[in-house]
Order: structure tokens, then C-alpha cells, then sequence
């Protein structure tokens, strides 16, 4: 059986994160309770958090749906121990794109599939 993931694991030991400082919303919830992590792996995307965490005992808080296609990694999966805020999803493009047919049904796409999904959070 294995051990429930606490907030003094997360802690205790080294953890990775993304690269992304300005939306690390894991430290930012530690921080909420007084607590900090000591990162050991910071790898540049969600994507590469994967193969990066393979084979480690790193804890790292990545997006459900790509913990749900990862599972042929021998992951461990958990749920965190303390409240993680929801990440926001923006859709940017470049101006010249704005009235480009093809452009505007891939951002219609992507908008009615974030609307359609009960998990999106913005």
C-alpha cells in the first residue's frame, strides 16, 4: 500500500515544478500555510514533466488530463494535499491572424470545446 501524499512529504524532500516562476501555483498554496519545497528538477513544459519524472521519487503538480494520458509512465498519481488553484487557459494570436478563415474556426474550436468541457475552470 502506498503512502498518501502530505504536505510535510512535499516538503520534507526535493520536488520539481515548471519553469513558469510567475504561475507557480503549488508554491504559492504552500506558501499560504507558511511552507516552501526545495526544487531539485525544473523542466521547461508540462510535456516534458513526464519522461523528466520518470524514474524519481520527485513530487510535481501537473494538469490532470495529462496525468490521465501518462499512465503508461509509471507514475504515481495523487491528489494534492492542500488546494491548488486552477490554472487559466488563454487563447493568443497574432493580429494579422484576426480575420484569417482558417485562424478564426481553430479559435471557435478551441472555444466551444473549453465551453463544452464541465472541467474548465475559466
Amino acid at each position: 500500500m502506498k503512502r498518501a501524499m502530505t504536505v510535510d512529504r512535499i516538503t520534507a524532500g526535493f520536488a520539481a515544478r515548471l519553469i513558469r516562476r510567475s504561475r507557480n501555483r503549488s508554491g504559492a498554496a504552500l506558501a499560504t500555510i507558511g511552507r516552501t519545497r526545495r526544487v531539485a528538477l525544473v523542466p521547461p513544459s508540462f510535456a516534458s514533466n513526464v519522461t523528466s519524472l520518470a524514474g524519481t521519487e520527485l513530487p510535481m503538480s501537473i494538469p490532470s488530463r495529462l496525468a490521465d494520458s501518462s499512465a503508461d509512465e509509471n507514475l504515481v498519481r495523487f491528489e494534492p494535499p492542500l488546494t491548488v488553484p486552477a490554472c487559466p487557459y488563454s487563447i493568443i494570436w497574432h493580429w494579422r491572424t484576426d480575420a484569417d478563415p482558417a485562424c478564426l474556426w481553430l479559435r471557435s474550436m478551441v472555444q466551444n470545446a473549453h465551453h463544452k468541457n464541465p472541467r474548465s475552470q475559466t
